[in-house]
């Protein structure tokens, strides 16, 4: 009888260990996919493909200047054995001045790691935070700002909201800025997951006395060749010419060859 008990005892203690690993298998199982569905919900941040149209306004009423600044991220490239995708960039307009940046030029690298969105100019060996989609409310950070001599700023998150932006629902970050001269915080800036800010993907931020001379305002994204938003404000692609007059024969002549030259570089 105790050899008979003796061995039943065993048997329940084999069958108990052996349910607890399956227990914890499953359990395991579960998480690995629940982290993995949480890697796939957030959104790829500039990937292969991807484009900004970025309208640059003179604040001057009674002489307007408009000139569109196009974007987009080309190949992925290997430096010092980490993973960047190459930026492009080229202005569209009709002032004289410009019309030497009608092809695209390599403008930096940018490479996103755990919410935030590195960037490294053109020529220069050092890397700014552009993002930081990880950060919470009255949280603060140093952030790129590349119009400002020192190319630092102080960002905050004032708020952050869930809305239905280019067919996906997506964090708003409503962002204030200030630098070194500035007493007071300001609302500057709004950012998009997935796609940036609202002023174009380099003008995250900027300081209060900031936008005295040129507006920044985006006029539309696209990834690939699908266009994901357009700024209803303008409801234009692009727009070159003195005092807005846009003429749609000519803006769809420039789209086809910004097309054509987009995929030259992917």
């Amino acid at each position: 009888q105790f050899f008979t008990t003796y061995i039943c005892s065993n048997l329940f203690i084999k069958t108990s260990l052996m349910k607890t690993k399956e227990i914890t298998k499953l359990i395991s199982l579960l998480l690995l996919l629940v982290f993995a569905g949480s890697l796939k919900a957030q959104m790829e941040f500039a990937p292969v493909g991807a484009k900004w149209n970025v309208l640059w306004q003179s604040n001057n009423t009674l002489n307007p200047i408009y000139i569109t600044e196009s974007i987009i991220v080309a190949n992925d490239t290997v430096v010092d054995g980490v993973m960047y995708k190459k930026i492009m960039r080229k202005l569209s307009s009709e002032i004289s001045s410009w019309q030497g940046n009608l092809e695209y030029d390599f403008y930096g690298l940018i490479r996103e790691e755990f919410g935030k969105v590195l960037y490294s100019p053109a020529n220069q060996d050092v890397e700014y935070l552009l993002y930081d989609f990880g950060m919470n409310v009255n949280e603060i950070a140093v952030m790129y700002y590349c119009q400002n001599i020192n190319n630092e700023i102080n960002v905050r998150v004032d708020s952050i909201t869930t809305q239905y932006v280019a067919g996906a629902d997506r964090r708003v970050f409503h962002i204030s800025s200030k630098d070194s001269y500035d007493t007071e915080w300001m609302h500057t800036n709004t950012w998009v997951e997935g796609i940036g800010a609202m002023e174009g993907l380099f003008y995250n931020c900027h300081p209060v006395n900031a936008g005295g001379t040129t507006i920044h305002k985006l006029l539309c994204y696209h990834e690939k060749d699908e266009l994901l938003f357009i700024n209803e404000e303008f409801n234009q692609f692009i727009i070159f010419r003195l005092f807005r007059q846009v003429d749609n024969t000519a803006r769809k002549g420039h789209a086809d060859a910004d097309t054509k030259q987009m995929h030259q570089h992917i």
